[in-house]
């Protein structure tokens, strides 16, 4: 063989072993990038009510979000503010109620603004606001859409309540 031969033939195997690693390196990229695709992550969006008085219990629903799959814990921004979820069932046989939670908030809990966060299985939410507040609150009742309707309330009580479409009007009477 002759020499321009042999680096004919070292140059025609290093420019395929070049374009294989070349190749190789171009796949290994494609599965890195792959490989970093990342889980949903949980969204809380709403809780429903927004708060409670202090000293009391409400039963506190995860009411939007996205991602809020298996959540089973809430996390609040004050130690006297705590959260189980709620079960439904046979005693000795009780499962979860999705996304419904029963927070006690501790008399010794100042009124305030408080977060509170989700957690489940795509990890801990963002922080929505839960209030303390020192007034006796309800729940808004329906139907309560035209003024033939209103529910009566009582001065100096939170009434928490949800629009439900673009169209909803409620309408309240003081007593």
């Amino acid at each position: 063989m002759r020499p321009s031969s042999v680096h004919a033939t070292i140059r025609r195997r290093l420019a395929s072993a070049a374009a294989s690693l070349f190749a190789a390196a171009v796949v290994l990229s494609l599965c890195q990038q792959a490989a970093r695709a990342q889980l949903p992550r949980t969204r809380l969006y709403v809780v429903s009510p927004p708060g409670a008085k202090a000293g009391t219990s409400v039963e506190l629903t995860l009411a939007g979000g996205a991602d809020l799959d298996e959540v089973d814990k809430l996390h609040f921004s004050h130690d006297g503010i705590t959260a189980v979820p709620k079960m439904q069932g046979p005693e000795g046989n009780q499962t979860p109620v999705p996304n419904v939670f029963v927070v006690n908030v501790d008399a010794s809990v100042p009124p305030w603004l408080y977060y509170v966060c989700s957690s489940g299985i795509f990890g801990m939410s963002n922080p929505r606001t839960f209030v303390v507040g020192a007034r006796d609150e309800t729940a808004e009742a329906e139907p309560n859409n035209v003024v033939e309707e209103a529910k009566p309330i009582e001065l100096d009580k939170v009434v928490n309540g949800a629009l439900g479409a673009a169209t909803d009007v409620d309408v309240f009477k003081f007593s």
